[in-house]
């Protein structure tokens, strides 16, 4: 039955993709794919060196990336509970947190996926910044806060590391604004996102207007 289901990934990838996976190329390809940070492909290197994932492994993580670029719901969930079977790893755990949070809005399952990629990847900033996203709709805004200022401390893990810090001290400046009206603060937070990020207009407007009450 297994060898029957790799022959039939194996064909599903040459057919719609035009990819022939092998034992002695998978995991490249897999890099390859991927296509992240060097955090997220040196993470994904060591858990292929560590767990000796099969090639089944290696075509259910390829659908599961195809499917997670289309965001192709049915497929990236399917692909996520075959994976199962295998040592948990930070890709598919925080692809099926924001299928949670962007797609059925279940913010609590959103949260616990998230939380789950922080223990694959400690102080990863894109887990972190969605934690501070999450808590901001909860209205805990002390840990939204905390997740906000780790993302800024940790963004250079991110895929866009300049745009992540830039909106994660912009969110910092909306929260300090909105709790302890703490104008100066406010000010630091979204000058240090345009230094980041120059062109960002959420951030120039609220500069602007700040110091129209000033």
């Amino acid at each position: 039955m297994a060898k029957k289901s790799l022959q039939r990934y194996l064909a599903k990838i040459g057919k719609e993709f035009d990819v022939v996976l092998t034992e002695e190329n998978y995991k490249e390809v897999i890099l390859e794919e991927v296509e992240s940070p060097p955090a997220l492909l040196d993470y994904l290197r060591d858990y292929m060196e560590k767990n000796e994932p099969t090639l089944e492994w290696g075509c259910l993580m390829f659908l599961f990336i195809k499917a997670d670029e289309e965001k192709y719901v049915p497929d990236i969930e399917m692909y996520y509970k075959l994976l199962a079977r295998y040592p948990p790893n930070w890709f598919t755990e925080v692809g099926m947190a924001e299928l949670q949070l962007r797609y059925y809005g279940n913010i609590f399952k959103a949260r616990d996926g998230f939380f789950k990629g922080l223990e694959l990847r400690p102080d990863n900033a894109h887990c972190h910044y969605n934690l501070g996203y999450i808590y901001h709709l909860l209205g805990v805004f002390n840990k939204s806060f905390e997740h906000y200022e780790k993302a800024v401390i940790n963004h250079q893990t991110a895929n866009k590391p300049k745009e992540l810090k830039a909106r994660s001290l912009y969110n910092l400046a909306v929260i300090k604004i909105s709790v302890e009206r703490d104008y100066e603060e406010v000010e630091r937070h979204l000058k240090e996102a345009l230094a980041a990020m120059p062109r960002y207009p959420e951030a120039k407007r609220a500069l602007k207007q700040l110091r129209r009450w000033k």
